[in-house]
């Protein structure tokens, strides 16, 4: 049975015409069982032809180790010219020989249960053999022509074999690569889909973590006013608001005291005086931060003792005074505002939940990419399948 004859037999007579074929319609969801399926249904057709191919392989075998045995006993003694023969074809002879046995039984040990795979190794054993034998054929062939040439050309035709079976057979092996590129694309769509379903997950946490946050400013705030509407707190604030008043009205008074000071007069009297000096330097750099170190008293002794003192100043200077020990006793009385805290604690949950927005944000966007590339996924497979006459509809 030739190889044309045994394909019409396991796919069928060809006919005249081509038959009119309609396009197969699948959902998506169920590609992943009808892949499966067609695969089934090949399996059987390529173990058929995998039978038929290794058959053809062993009877290939046996007419090349025929012709071998006749290259193997080629009788040198009836050649005239011997010991040019010997010098300087024997051993390319030899080596020839050698190859051959290495491609037969390369293809003795080939196992392979694919088709795929076995027409690969059949392929690289034949350009292995040609590579490595051919400087040592063209070395002996002129002189052993008849034997080495009924080698090569049965190699040859067992090449011509595999080619056929080849292009007999190309619809089915790409159909089979179809199916398996298909396979893997559906593989990691699955793992994509798993992602997706994860980052959604996340986003929904995250979201969730969010509205939390937000539930637990609103209460926050809302003891916020409550503590704000007790007396206690009103009268607290009022304090504060006074004490804030009377240290403005200090700061003002003490500006004024500066006003009433010559530090030009007292310069002149106390210039030769290291110590009083600092002390007035102090005073005219900073007049305020000078008063409230010493209350004014090193001021004081100075004026006492220039005689540039007068009653305004020193009137002026117990007012000060006065006034900063009503500000210490008003200052005494005021407790810790009771809502810093629960404040505060505004201020960081705000902070935490501009985080989780963030990173809701960055997983939101990874999640546009990834459904992205899974629309890019089944376009691409439906484009191959769409080459197999195979609507595949969402």
């Amino acid at each position: 049975m030739s190889f044309s004859d045994f394909l019409k037999k396991i796919f069928g007579e060809e006919k005249t015409e081509e038959p009119e074929i309609s396009s197969e319609k699948i959902a998506f969801n169920e590609l992943s069982s009808w892949i499966a399926k067609q695969e089934e249904d090949f399996k059987d057709k390529e173990q058929n032809l995998l039978v038929f191919i290794k058959n053809g392989i062993l009877e290939n075998i046996k007419d090349i180790q025929e012709k071998l045995l006749a290259l193997e006993n080629f009788d040198f003694q009836k050649r005239k010219d011997k010991e040019r023969i010997e010098a300087i074809v024997k051993e390319n002879w030899k080596n020839y020989i050698y190859y051959v046995k290495k491609f037969i039984q390369g293809f003795q040990e080939l196992q392979e249960n694919e088709l795929e795979k076995l027409l690969a190794k059949a392929n690289l054993t034949f350009i292995e053999f040609d590579r490595k034998s051919r400087v040592t054929y063209e070395k002996a062939t002129f002189l052993i022509g008849k034997e080495m040439a009924n080698v090569r050309n049965r190699i040859i035709a067992f090449s011509g074999y595999f080619k056929e079976v080849f292009n007999q057979n190309k619809a089915l092996i790409d159909k089979s690569q179809t199916f398996l590129g298909i396979k893997l694309k559906l593989s990691q769509l699955d793992k994509l889909e798993e992602n997706i379903k994860k980052i959604n997950e996340k986003i929904k946490n995250l979201g969730n973590k969010i509205i939390g946050c937000e539930e637990k400013n609103k209460k926050t705030l809302e003891e916020v006013v409550k503590l704000r509407d007790n007396e206690s707190y009103t009268a607290n604030l009022k304090k504060k608001d006074r004490l804030e008043f009377e240290k403005q009205q200090i700061e003002r008074e003490i500006y004024e005291l500066k006003g009433l000071v010559d530090f030009r007069a007292l310069g002149n009297i106390f210039h030769s005086n290291k110590r009083k000096v600092e002390i007035l330097r102090g005073y005219k750099e900073n007049f305020q931060e000078s008063f409230q170190r010493d209350n004014g008293l090193g001021l004081l002794s100075l004026l006492v003792e220039s005689k540039l003192n007068t009653e305004i100043v020193s009137k002026k200077i117990k007012q000060i005074n006065d006034k900063q020990e009503e500000i210490d006793k008003i200052s005494d009385t005021i407790s810790e505002d009771s809502t810093s805290s629960l404040l505060a604690e505004i201020e960081r949950v705000n902070l935490e939940i501009k985080n989780f927005e963030h990173e809701k944000e960055q997983e939101l966007k990874l999640l546009e990419r990834l459904k992205t590339r899974r629309q890019e996924f089944i376009h691409s497979i439906k484009e191959e399948l769409a080459g197999l006459n195979v609507l595949v509809e969402d």
